[in-house]
Order: structure tokens, then C-alpha cells, then sequence
């Protein structure tokens, strides 16, 4: 049975999201460095001292946007029907990907540039945006539990030595470099960018393929 709210939490729980989403409008307009407790306040009309119950600090506030990000970009991964065929799996995988960061680049963007070289060592305590990346329930299983999938099935072929783990980051690498040109150099371009990453995700898949 699902638990119902008090009215004092679902007002905590709007204020915390406003937080949050005035947050990230502010990084992506002014960066993090321009992010402070009191810009998010005067923004929501609130008291600096009222964000304190919420959040620690400004770093607090960014894990937790990227965490959101991650959590969005987890749930867009999650949606890919599993019961596809190992190499349409991957190849659908990827295009989730591509489609979270076209869809969410200011999340993109600060999950993958931003927030990891600003915070590499501000991040608060036991909350590393580096491992989140990576964690248990992260983007990053999916795919290394569908590259391991393919690999048991003797769908997808190792190098010599080579891991399921590596195999996964080879395939991250390739789909988040499409990622990145596409929300940068290749942004404004009139090209079939949707075309062309899904014949670069089939070439790839196709490299690994027995």
C-alpha cells in the first residue's frame, strides 16, 4: 500500500524539488561557480536560512542533481525491453542514451563535465559523483549486465584477456562520444545526427559481434 503524504511533507517535498530545479537552471546560465544558497533563496523567494534544512551546502545541492540526473538516466535505460536480442538490446541501449542527453543536456552536461571536475573534492562526505556514475544501481550496470549477457550467450566476442567490464566501457565510450559532439560541435549542423549514431552504435556492435 502505497503511503500517502502529510500536507507539511508534500510541502517539503515541492520545496526540495524547487530547489533543485532553480538549482539547475542556474548552473546551466551561470555555471556552478555562479551557484550560491543565496542565488537558489532569492530565486524560490525564500530564506537562505530555510535552504539549510534541506541541504548542507551548495555542494550538497549539486550532488543531488546530478544524482537526479543519473536517477532519469537510469530509468530511460531501464525502459529498453531486455528480451530483445543481445545486439538489438545494446544498439536500443545506446539510443536511450543518446535520446536521455538530447532531451536533458543541462543534466547531461553537469552529470559529465561540469560537477565531476568542479566538485572532484568538495563533494560531501560519502557522496562521490565519480561512483554514482558507476554504483550498483546505476546506468552502468545495465549495460555491462547486457554485454555480459551477450558474452554468455556467445553473441558478443572478448579480446584476448579482455573483460565484460571493459568490453562495457568500450561500448560507453563510443556512445558517449556520440553523445557529447552532439550536443557541441556537431549541435547546429544541418546533418541526420539521429542516423548517424544509430550506424555508428551498429558498427560498433557489429565490431564485437561473433
Amino acid at each position: 500500500m502505497a503511503l500517502t503524504m502529510t500536507p507539511k511533507e508534500r510541502r517539503q517535498a515541492k520545496t526540495r524539488q524547487a530547489i533543485l530545479d532553480t538549482a539547475r537552471k542556474i548552473i546551466n546560465s551561470k555555471g556552478i561557480d555562479g551557484l550560491s544558497i543565496r542565488s537558489i533563496a532569492k530565486a524560490i523567494d525564500y530564506s537562505p536560512a530555510g535552504l539549510y534544512e534541506y541541504f548542507a551546502s551548495k555542494e550538497e545541492i549539486v550532488w543531488a542533481v546530478c544524482s537526479q540526473g543519473q536517477n532519469r538516466l537510469y530509468e530511460a535505460m531501464a525502459q529498453v525491453d531486455p528480451a530483445l536480442p543481445d545486439v538489438e538490446y545494446v544498439i536500443e541501449l545506446g539510443s536511450a542514451y543518446l535520446n536521455f542527453a538530447a532531451e536533458y543536456p543541462d543534466f547531461f552536461l553537469l552529470m559529465f563535465t561540469t560537477a565531476p571536475q568542479s566538485m572532484r573534492n568538495q563533494a560531501p562526505p560519502g557522496k562521490e559523483i565519480d561512483k554514482e556514475m558507476m554504483g550498483q544501481d546505476s546506468a552502468f550496470t545495465i549495460l555491462v549486465e547486457a554485454m555480459g549477457r551477450g558474452v554468455e550467450n556467445g553473441t558478443f566476442v572478448l579480446l584476448q584477456n579482455q573483460t565484460v567490464m571493459e568490453l562495457a566501457i568500450n561500448a560507453w565510450i563510443q556512445v558517449h562520444g556520440t553523445a557529447m559532439l552532439w550536443l557541441t560541435q556537431l549541435r547546429y549542423l544541418n546533418i541526420p545526427l539521429e542516423h548517424i549514431a544509430r550506424q555508428s552504435q551498429t558498427t560498433f556492435v557489429r565490431g564485437i559481434t561473433r
